[in-house]
């Protein structure tokens, strides 16, 4: 209460202040505003890695799906065995995957065993890793040395086969970006060896 002493515009001040101070309307309001760019990054980086684990496994079932059609050799006119295992794979992956910027690959190997070997070199350093210059068994007849000995094609009969696709996917948010990806990108890989079935 004011006393008769205190000047009016002292008393209103003060009842004015003491009415604020109880006042909460619009806290509601303000701790969203604080919370929600949070929050709607939080709910944009739970898609995208859900995105990401959906195209993952896309990628997965295309290698499969081709791997099933390229092992019966049928080659259909029109077009080569390469060519519609490669149209299967972008088929599969429902348009999430970028074929002209993913790398595809067919690489045919003797057996299930030399799957990403390299051709065999002599190391005459011992640095453990094949230099310019080191003897080495061309084993492809190209003249340089293979980090991978697996030719591209997809085989004859009886041949083992790698289907392999490689993909950076963009990521959307720069958050997420830089905790699981690299200059913006995530990469992903799938691939399946199998054995051509003997249609000859």
């Amino acid at each position: 209460m004011c006393s008769i002493f205190k000047k009016t515009e002292d008393c209103l001040i003060s009842s004015s202040t003491h009415r604020l101070k109880g006042d909460e309307r619009g806290i509601v309001s303000q701790e969203f505003a604080i919370i929600s760019p949070l929050l709607i990054l939080m709910i944009i980086g739970i898609f995208e890695l859900g995105t990401i684990m959906l195209v993952n496994s896309l990628m997965e079932g295309a290698m499969r799906e081709s791997s099933r059609y390229g092992i019966t050799g049928r080659a259909d006119s029109g077009i080569s065995r390469e060519s519609y295992i490669r149209q299967i794979v972008d088929e599969q992956t429902l348009g999430f995957v970028d074929m002209d910027k993913a790398k595809f690959e067919t690489l045919v190997y003797s057996d299930f065993g030399s799957i990403g070997d390299g051709e065999p070199y002599i190391d005459g350093n011992g640095n453990g890793a094949y230099d310019v210059g080191e003897t080495f068994t061309d084993e492809n007849s190209n003249g340089a040395w293979d980090a991978d000995v697996g030719e591209d094609s997809a085989g004859a009969a009886d041949d083992v086969v790698l289907y392999r696709i490689s993909y950076n996917w963009p990521i959307m948010t720069p958050l997420i970006g830089a905790l699981i990806g690299t200059d913006g990108h995530f990469p992903m890989e799938a691939s399946i060896a199998v054995r051509n079935e003997p249609w000859e």
